[in-house]
């Protein structure tokens, strides 16, 4: 079987919440990522191909920026990746500074669809 995101590797930024740290992997965007093949690091380096960020501006989304190899997208590609069961489209998603009015988001509380943005 082949894995959607196997050989990427993901860092969250401003995903799993503080209170969730010890124990990521117990969040459904940590979850997601793994299902699919990806490897989670904690923090960035010369393996992170993907910086899934919850907001713009973050250390994490600027180091990002200055790596060409590396994509700051916002936890929409990751579900995206999980609805089509491929890589998406790094470019469909990127960060931005807030999360738009009832979008879908991937956490704890999570009833809304898993298509892609374009198809919403």
């Amino acid at each position: 079987m082949s894995f959607s995101l196997a050989g990427k590797t993901i860092v969250f930024s401003h995903v799993i919440p503080l209170q969730q740290q010890k124990q990521p992997e117990s969040h459904p965007a940590y979850r997601l990522g793994t299902e699919l093949g990806a490897s989670i690091a904690n923090s960035v380096g010369p393996t992170v191909t993907h910086i899934v960020a919850g907001s713009n501006g973050t250390d994490k989304v600027r180091w990002a920026r200055g790596k060409p190899a590396v994509h700051a997208v916002s936890v929409d590609w990751l579900a995206s990746c999980g609805y089509l069961w491929r890589q998406a489209d790094e470019r469909a998603t990127p960060v931005e500074a807030a999360p738009p009015p009832g979008a879908a988001r991937i956490g704890p509380d999570f009833k809304g669809t898993l298509a892609p943005p374009q198809m919403r």
